[in-house]
């Protein structure tokens, strides 16, 4: 018997619920109208999103990879945290919108684009110290098909990039 620790904050009509994962690799996926967290093939907790507040998810402080299936923003909004260690955030939705409060990402060094659907992502500077609050700086994995958009150009100093295996 494994105990996973699963907190409501408030009785109101939309709680915040708090996940707390157990293991170095987890999914976020929005499933229909519910809102699913799942370890190595088990769900550890599940709600319809009309139910429910923010979704909080803490990853432990190792290196994690944390898979978000959204295809599109949960009523409540979610916020992950991938503690310590150098942790990827894989996105497997057609249009993620880091900058629209909807999802809040912070610890994670990687965003990891490479997965089927194409993935069209916006991020601006305040999304960078939140993802990377040690150095602001952040990878990007990406294959054609899968686009950045920058939204607050002007605040950005961006370099050439690095192609890696390809």
């Amino acid at each position: 018997v494994e105990d996973y620790i699963v907190e409501l904050l408030n009785g109101g009509s939309s709680p915040t619920a708090t996940v707390d994962l157990q293991s170095s690799q987890a999914t976020v996926i929005l499933s229909g109208a519910e809102l699913v967290v799942s370890e190595n093939g088990t769900d550890l907790f599940a709600a319809p999103t009309d139910s429910l507040g923010p979704l909080q998810v803490q990853a432990l402080d190792s290196d994690s990879v944390l898979t978000l299936a959204l295809p599109s923003d949960p009523a409540g909004g979610v916020v992950i945290d991938g503690g310590d260690g150098n942790n990827t955030l894989d996105l497997k939705s057609a249009s993620v919108d880091l900058t629209s409060g909807m999802i809040d990402a912070s610890n994670f060094q990687i965003l990891d684009l490479t997965n089927e659907p194409d993935t069209a992502l916006t991020i601006n500077a305040a999304t960078v110290e939140n993802l990377s609050p040690n150095n602001s700086t952040i990878s990007i994995s990406a294959i054609e098909g899968d686009t950045v958009t920058f939204a607050d150009v002007d605040d950005w100093r961006v370099e050439s990039g690095i192609i890696r295996d390809g």
